[in-house]
Protein backbone atom coordinates (compact mmCIF):
# COMPACT_ATOMS: atom_id res chain seq x y z
CA UNK A 1 0.00 0.00 0.00
CA UNK A 2 1.62 3.52 -0.86
CA UNK A 3 1.29 5.93 1.90
CA UNK A 4 3.63 8.86 2.99
CA UNK A 5 3.60 9.64 6.74
CA UNK A 6 0.03 11.21 7.47
CA UNK A 7 -0.59 11.73 3.81
CA UNK A 8 -4.09 10.33 2.51
CA UNK A 9 -3.27 7.00 -0.04
CA UNK A 10 -4.75 8.95 -2.92
CA UNK A 11 -2.31 11.79 -2.24
CA UNK A 12 0.47 9.65 -1.98
CA UNK A 13 -0.64 7.40 -5.21
CA UNK A 14 -0.52 10.88 -7.08
CA UNK A 15 2.58 12.36 -5.57
CA UNK A 16 3.86 8.95 -6.97
CA UNK A 17 2.27 8.88 -10.64
CA UNK A 18 4.00 12.66 -10.58
CA UNK A 19 7.09 11.46 -9.21
CA UNK A 20 7.61 8.68 -11.82
CA UNK A 21 5.93 10.54 -14.59
CA UNK A 22 3.18 8.03 -15.91
CA UNK A 23 0.14 10.08 -17.49
CA UNK A 24 -3.35 8.89 -16.17
CA UNK A 25 -4.18 6.93 -19.28
CA UNK A 26 -1.37 5.09 -19.13
CA UNK A 27 -1.82 4.25 -15.46
CA UNK A 28 -5.92 3.32 -16.13
CA UNK A 29 -4.58 1.28 -18.96
CA UNK A 30 -2.44 -0.90 -16.56
CA UNK A 31 -5.33 -0.69 -13.63
CA UNK A 32 -7.67 -1.54 -16.56
CA UNK A 33 -5.59 -4.40 -17.43
CA UNK A 34 -5.49 -5.58 -13.54
CA UNK A 35 -9.57 -5.69 -13.50
CA UNK A 36 -10.15 -2.36 -12.32
CA UNK A 37 -13.50 -1.66 -13.34
CA UNK A 38 -13.71 2.72 -12.41
CA UNK A 39 -13.91 4.53 -15.75
CA UNK A 40 -10.92 6.74 -16.12
CA UNK A 41 -12.32 9.75 -15.42
CA UNK A 42 -13.26 8.74 -12.25
CA UNK A 43 -9.37 7.61 -11.34
CA UNK A 44 -8.48 10.78 -12.21
CA UNK A 45 -10.94 12.31 -9.86
CA UNK A 46 -9.77 10.03 -6.78
CA UNK A 47 -6.06 10.44 -7.60
CA UNK A 48 -6.94 14.48 -7.48
CA UNK A 49 -8.61 13.66 -3.89
CA UNK A 50 -12.30 14.40 -5.90
CA UNK A 51 -13.76 11.58 -4.83
CA UNK A 52 -13.57 7.92 -3.58
CA UNK A 53 -13.24 4.31 -4.67
CA UNK A 54 -13.85 1.33 -3.20
CA UNK A 55 -11.12 -0.49 -1.30
CA UNK A 56 -10.85 -3.00 -3.64
CA UNK A 57 -10.46 -0.61 -6.62
CA UNK A 58 -8.11 1.52 -4.79
CA UNK A 59 -5.63 -1.87 -3.91
CA UNK A 60 -5.94 -2.51 -7.84
CA UNK A 61 -4.67 0.85 -9.03
CA UNK A 62 -1.82 0.54 -6.22
CA UNK A 63 -0.81 -2.63 -7.68
CA UNK A 64 -0.77 -0.41 -11.17
CA UNK A 65 0.89 2.10 -10.16
CA UNK A 66 3.48 -0.12 -8.39
CA UNK A 67 3.97 -2.22 -11.53
CA UNK A 68 4.21 1.29 -13.81
CA UNK A 69 7.24 2.36 -11.16
CA UNK A 70 9.08 -0.58 -11.95
CA UNK A 71 8.98 0.00 -15.25
CA UNK A 72 10.47 3.32 -15.12
CA UNK A 73 13.20 2.28 -12.77
CA UNK A 74 14.18 -1.35 -13.58
CA UNK A 75 16.73 -1.34 -11.32
CA UNK A 76 14.70 -1.07 -8.40
CA UNK A 77 14.27 -4.37 -6.49
CA UNK A 78 10.58 -4.25 -4.83
CA UNK A 79 7.43 -3.04 -3.81
CA UNK A 80 8.96 -1.33 -0.79
CA UNK A 81 11.00 0.81 -2.53
CA UNK A 82 7.74 2.37 -4.63
CA UNK A 83 8.48 5.92 -4.22
CA UNK A 84 5.61 7.55 -2.14
CA UNK A 85 5.29 4.36 -0.07
CA UNK A 86 6.71 4.84 4.11
CA UNK A 87 9.08 2.35 5.54
CA UNK A 88 7.23 -0.91 7.03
Amino acid sequence: MIRMGGQRRHAAMEETRRTIGVSYDMLWVRYFALTGDTAPIEVEAYLQGLMPLPALQEDILDQALRECARESDPQRPGDRDTPGESPA
